[in-house]
């Protein structure tokens, strides 16, 4: 059979892949035909499975009870479990995990952690007809697979709400899960993963959880000798474990428990074996000591972090690549110390790797990014570190930066080089025509001139150019055969029209010496007329830019004139740009022109 549909699990933490059922001596197969006639038009159980649970016949009812534990494990889990629920059958089902029929229990498990596993709503459904403390009880007594789905269950419902996790907590669902991993010995692998499963839904950080950190404090050293115990290190035992210990360890207090558990070394252990799912875990997990206090990233240094880290950089999985960068940036933000140990340690040049590397996917390398911009900053206060961050490649890295598509990435590089390149030392020469070698010029000036995002990017490029590269300030021409950057209204969106028409304004404000030429403004003012005459809706800031543009470019008399030609005045500028007629009344030429609009 297949397994029980997962619908709305926490992507983070994954889906619980529920076991198949034994096949029930009781119960013949169903074709899959068959199923589909289980719900009714109005999404509800047929009457005949809603009686036959109802019976007072022992068979009866249980081949009831099955076909709809077929039903949730074979069909969508949204439609399987609301057609139960619309049927009025949770509660019958939940009292069920109290019956003495040991199958009736095994039955009505499987079907309340499938629902248990639906919507929010849907799991405050079974939370309100009782089944916690059912559940509970049921994990105490029995075994096997019946135990394990009755964890599940109440780690499903657990991560419905506050509510529901205090109500696990004070029906004993907690201390069931730390007993069960307490002795893993006296239980079977699924039981011990079901129960780390209970724990996760406790541990992040949440405003009024007032219980957190005296629960926590009560996981912490049993979920640490779990994570230590397996001999095998794959994700499926301590998996669930060490996700749960990464969010316990953003509090700074949990942080310390844990280290004083002397757990560290195992972590940096599973952050280079395994599965990658436990990898990546494990590089998260020790990555969080490296967030919190001096004391506790020396802790993990101390552990063998670095280089572990060294590994998972270069690793092919991207979740692992970005949690090592993220952790090497906290460490390049840490204390001096610290940061030496990352740059004797050989993790900068295989940072400034990940950085130079163009077919890097953005997150990885805006972390690896950000290491770098950490590592700068600390350069600011401590000149010494200048020498070792240009010889080893900061400044090529960040020019490849400048034109990363990540956003981030490029604020990051250029801000960074704003600081470098601004540290008097004895290599600041060597640092500027490092970047110039790197073809970082001609970068810069593509943000400051054509970047269409951030204002931010656009003045910080604009500084390093007039601060160190003064000769090449001056703004680029649209030269011949550059397209202007639209056509039509109807062929983009509001905001593309509105930075399109930014981007021309910018190209076309005068300056002395250097007017566009005839064929260049030739080229840009009939799109722009078309534009405005255009019958659709234009929004304001993409009509100021375009007037602006028209302002600018017709300062001189033949441009004006050709504007003049299109027709655009009577129709739209004088509506939205009085002061623009100004500029052709300067031009005597074209004051005729003019003199026929009302």
């Amino acid at each position: 059979m297949s397994a029980p549909v997962q619908n709305t699990v926490s992507e983070e933490l994954g889906s619980m892949n529920m076991q198949k059922h034994p096949v029930d001596e009781d119960w013949k197969e169903a074709d899959e035909d068959e199923l589909d006639t289980f719900i009714t038009g109005e999404k509800q159980i047929i009457p005949a499975i809603v009686s036959g649970i109802h019976s007072d016949d022992r068979h009866t009812r249980l081949i009831a009870t099955i076909k709809i534990r077929r039903l949730l494990q074979n069909r969508p889990g949204h439609v399987g479990i609301q057609s139960i629920i619309n049927s009025g059958l949770v509660s019958t089902v939940v009292e069920m995990l109290s019956s003495e029929d040991s199958k009736f229990r095994a039955e009505a498990v499987w079907i309340v952690s499938n629902i248990a596993s639906g919507t929010t709503g849907q799991k405050a459904t079974v939370a309100d007809a009782g089944a916690i403390p059912k559940l509970v009880a049921m994990s105490l007594t029995d075994a096997g697979d019946a135990q394990e789905q009755a964890l599940r269950a109440l780690g499903y419902i657990g991560w419905d709400s506050a509510r529901c996790r205090d109500l696990v907590v004070k029906a004993g669902g907690v201390k069931l899960a730390l007993d069960v991993l307490d002795g893993p010995e006296n239980y079977t692998e699924k039981v011990q993963v079901a129960a780390s499963w209970v724990l996760t839904p406790y541990l992040t950080a949440r405003p009024g959880a007032q219980f957190a950190l005296q629960v926590t404090g009560q996981m912490i050293p049993i979920l640490t000798k779990f994570i230590c115990e397996p001999s095998v290190i794959s994700w499926d035992t301590p998996g669930y474990a060490v996700k749960a210990l990464a969010q316990i360890c953003t509090n700074e207090e949990a942080a310390e428990l844990t280290i004083k558990t002397g757990i560290l070394p195992r972590l940096v252990e599973l952050c280079t074996k395994g599965d990658n799912d436990l990898r990546c875990d494990a590089v998260r997990c020790i990555g969080q000591f490296t967030a919190g206090t001096e004391a506790s990233t020396d802790a993990a240094v101390a552990a063998g972090l670095l280089d572990a880290l060294k590994a998972c950089i270069g690793h092919h999985s991207v979740m692992i690549r970005e949690n090592a960068c993220w952790a090497a940036s906290n460490v390049a933000a840490g204390s001096l110390s610290q940061v030496n140990a990352l740059l004797n340690d050989g993790l900068l040049l295989i940072l400034v790797a990940i950085v130079k590397d163009k077919d890097e996917v953005e997150k990885p390398r805006n972390e690896a990014t950000r290491a770098l911009a950490n590592l700068v900053d600390k350069a600011l206060v401590h000149p010494e570190l200048v020498e070792p961050l240009i010889e080893g490649g900061c400044i090529e890295a960040f020019s490849d930066a400048i034109v990363a598509e990540y956003f981030y990435t490029q604020r990051l590089a250029v801000q960074s080089l704003q600081k470098l390149l601004g540290i008097v030392s004895a290599f600041q020469n060597r640092a500027l025509e490092l970047f110039k070698v790197a073809d970082g010029i001609p970068r810069l000036r593509a943000v400051r001139y054509e970047h269409s995002g951030d204002p931010e990017i656009m003045r910080t490029a604009h500084e390093i150019l007039k601060d160190h590269y003064p000769d090449f300030v001056k703004r680029a021409r649209v030269r011949e055969g550059v397209k202007p950057p639209f056509n039509t209204p109807k062929d983009y969106e509001k905001k593309l029209r509105n930075t399109a028409s930014w981007v021309l304004s910018y190209y076309l404000t005068p300056r002395p010496g250097d007017e566009l030429e005839p064929e260049e403004t030739s080229q840009v003012i009939p799109v722009l007329a078309k534009f405005l005459r255009g019958t659709e809706e234009i929004g304001w800031a993409t009509i100021k830019y375009v007037v602006k543009a028209l302002d600018q470019i017709c300062a001189t008399e033949a441009a004006a004139e050709l504007a003049i030609k299109t027709g655009v005045l009577p129709r739209r500028l004088i509506k939205w740009k009085i002061g623009l007629l100004a500029t052709f009344v300067m031009n005597q030429s074209s004051f005729e022109g003019i003199t026929a609009v009302k």
